[in-house]
């Protein structure tokens, strides 16, 4: 690892990914995470399946991977001032239905107009991401 506590995995070819992980890091003041593009490593140095590591954002904190809303649980956990959205991803994967909503999200994903939008109206492409 690079010295820091998480390794973050994540599609850089995708926008709503990309915004994300943007937002993760300028609140990241601790400088605990790393976050890096699947696509800037080559496949064979990547820690799970190239493909799954695609459908899924993956983190690995101790030498264990964890993905989807756990990864999502993992990252927050190390990020100060989301306590509300970390307790309701954790009430989310409890219940059973944080992965399901991870999984319905990171298939649309490429539907979201992610800056995109302008004086009210966004830009949108139904035929991306097929």
């Amino acid at each position: 690892m690079s010295g820091r506590d998480v390794m973050v995995y994540f599609d850089g070819s995708c926008a709503l990914c990309r915004a994300v992980i943007k937002r993760l890091s300028q609140d990241d003041i601790d400088e605990s995470i790393d976050f890096v593009a699947i696509q800037s490593i080559p496949q064979g140095d990547l820690p799970a399946n190239a493909e799954a590591m695609m459908k899924r954002i993956h983190c690995l904190v101790d030498g264990k991977i964890s993905t989807g809303i756990s990864a999502l649980i993992a990252i927050l956990s190390f990020i100060k001032g989301h306590k509300f959205l970390l307790f309701l991803l954790i009430l989310g994967k409890k219940i059973g239905v944080g992965n399901i909503l991870y999984d319905f999200v990171a298939n649309h994903r490429h539907l979201i107009p992610v800056n995109k939008c302008r004086d009210g109206s966004c830009e949108f492409d139904p035929t991306q991401g097929q």
